[in-house]
């Protein structure tokens, strides 16, 4: 029977300890977004109130594809970069989607404007 003694540095339990806090805090931070943002798009009261159906859609499933990313185990261990990457691309994903919604919705009320200034001229018109 052998045993073999391994020795761990301090500095090297260290460095490990920290890169797993660290990879810990990105998934943290990746997880909270999604989910303050899946609770966004849900609140019919404030947030998600305002935006399309379309957009809630797009939203949502980007959402969930990247919690399936998450929950793969093969991405369980990745470099800590990988998870800010996600993050990042995530960000830019929902505001590409809300900057669009917000000039949907910004059209559409520019359009209503337009209308109900062009019945009050008819309107005015036809009592002259």
């Amino acid at each position: 029977m052998c045993f073999h003694s391994f020795s761990i540095s301090p500095t090297h339990l260290f460095f490990d300890i920290s890169q797993v806090r660290e990879r810990v805090s990105a998934i943290e931070a990746l997880e909270a977004y999604i989910y303050s943002m899946k609770n966004a798009i849900s609140n019919d009261k404030g947030f998600g109130k305002t935006l399309s159906p379309d957009a809630k859609s797009k939203l949502t499933e980007k959402l969930a594809e990247v919690i399936g990313w998450l929950e793969k185990p093969e991405n369980k261990q990745l470099e800590i970069s990988a998870y800010k990457e996600k993050k990042t691309e995530l960000e830019s994903f929902v505001n590409t989607v809300l900057e669009s919604a917000r000039k949907e919705s910004a059209q559409k009320q520019k359009a209503k404007e337009n209308n109900e200034e062009n019945q009050k001229q008819s309107s005015e018109k036809t009592e002259l």
